[in-house]
């Protein structure tokens, strides 16, 4: 199974300005820095919510069909773009929507099966031989929920502060609640 970025999210789940105003900074002077910081704190609450937060397109490969369902990865699901697959002759195919398949964007993660009466079909026995591209994410920086948001924000916020990766003759602590807010939106969770 190999993912991979097809188009990056075009905005991120907090603005330079939001940011500016949570650290109580009032010089435009690092608004590049900041904007890099969050980019930086997107990606950790990304990776350890195992979601997308802005909308994205993404790739999935596998190297055939399984039994029943594939389970997409990086929730919430949005759509799917393409469904394809090297058949048996070692063409590539496409499988069209409620056709030969149908999406659950309510699961998470979310789910595709094949459509009623489907089955998969055979794929050549090679690498890669089925490609998924879908679309995932929240939409919009406002759909985000709130408490994730918030969690960037604390994230920049510490990253503002603590620019070195170590420091000389201080005592560090872990800034409370940053993974707790992360988590109380990740999928499963009921908090």
């Amino acid at each position: 199974m190999g993912l991979y970025l097809v188009t990056a999210p075009t905005v991120e789940p907090v603005t330079v300005d939001e940011i500016k105003v949570h650290c109580r900074i009032d010089s435009d002077d690092e608004d590049v820095g900041i904007a890099q910081m969050i980019v930086a704190a997107r990606k950790f609450a990304e990776t350890k919510l195992n979601r997308q937060l802005c909308t994205a397109t993404w790739r999935l490969y596998l190297d055939c069909f399984p039994c029943w369902q594939i389970d997409v990865p990086l929730p919430p699901l949005v759509s799917v773009t393409t469904l394809t697959y090297t058949d048996t002759g070692g063409a590539t195919a496409s499988l069209t929507e409620n056709t030969h398949f149908i999406k659950d964007i309510y699961s998470e993660p979310g789910r595709i099966t094949p459509a009623y009466q489907q089955t998969w079909p055979s794929t050549r026995d090679v690498m890669n031989a089925v490609a998924l591209t879908y679309v995932a994410g929240y939409g919009d920086p406002d759909d985000v929920p709130e408490s994730i948001r918030y969690g960037i924000k604390l994230l920049v916020a510490e990253m503002y502060d603590k620019r070195e990766p170590t420091v000389t003759g201080a005592v560090l602590a872990k800034v409370p609640g940053i993974e707790h807010l992360l988590m109380s939106e990740s999928w499963g969770s009921y908090a």
